[in-house]
């Protein structure tokens, strides 16, 4: 028996696709039979669950590995499958992880190869599947042994690149100790668009890709922005420029 709203459909085939869900609620179906003026008793029900797609995804990309990062999606038991290719189209070299967190590590790459993520979360037994996240990429990048390897002296926060650019663009930061790491990234206005890292990293060399996106993965308008990193007592400040 059900004691919520109710919706009545038919169909002459043997399936039905129900459109326009909203993500998150539960919906129950049941199933008659009718000819002319008979009409069976309902069939047992079953019952689905739409799964909104993860957002805000971010990647971090450090000497040896690529960190992804997502908002949680709010449903009970749900897991995330992460898919990796070697091109934006997902047809070549596609691998699947799975992870209970949202967040997953990849540390089988090679260098100087760009390998593109995205993210679907799954819950019920792996019934219910969402749509895919946003695709981010990400590269290791071959920059000297001194460079990537070693420690560096000051902190610093390098000139994004490339710039302008349109619609990814990597940030490069140092770390001469271990610190809480916080990127932000505003508008001219002074409007807060994204933020990145918030947590502690270990001391070296970093890179964060932003692919023109705010918070909530929407695309933003083209313009120039203002990007920022607080490590422990260090701050500064660069400018970068979209271009659309």
């Amino acid at each position: 028996m059900f004691f919520g709203p109710s919706d009545f459909f038919t169909s002459t085939e043997n399936n039905y696709t129900d459109t326009d869900l909203p993500p998150g609620i539960r919906h129950y179906y049941t199933v008659s039979t009718y000819y002319g003026d008979y009409l069976s008793p309902s069939s047992q029900n079953v019952s689905a669950l739409v799964v909104p797609a993860p957002v805000g995804v971010m990647v971090t990309v450090d000497e040896s590995s690529v960190s992804l990062s997502w908002d949680a999606v709010d449903i009970a038991e749900v897991s995330y499958v992460i898919d990796r290719a070697t091109d934006s189209l997902f047809t070549a070299d596609v691998e699947e992880f799975t992870s209970t967190e949202n967040s997953f590590t990849d540390n089988s790459l090679e260098a100087e190869i760009e390998y593109y993520y995205r993210v679907s979360a799954v819950c019920c037994g792996g019934n219910s599947i969402s749509f895919f996240s946003d695709i981010v990429s990400a590269m290791l990048t071959v920059m000297g042994t001194d460079l990537t390897a070693s420690i560096p002296d000051a902190y610093s926060l390098q000139q994004n690149y490339p710039n302008p650019f349109n619609p990814t663009t990597k940030i490069r930061y140092g770390l001469k100790e271990n610190a809480y790491v916080s990127i932000n990234i505003y508008n001219l206005m002074g409007k807060h668009i994204r933020s990145y890292i918030n947590t502690v990293q270990d001391a070296g060399y970093k890179t964060i890709l932003w692919n023109a996106t705010d918070a909530s993965g929407q695309p933003v308008p083209a313009g120039m922005y203002i990007y920022s990193i607080t490590a422990g007592d260090f701050r500064q400040t660069r400018k970068m420029i979209l271009l659309k």
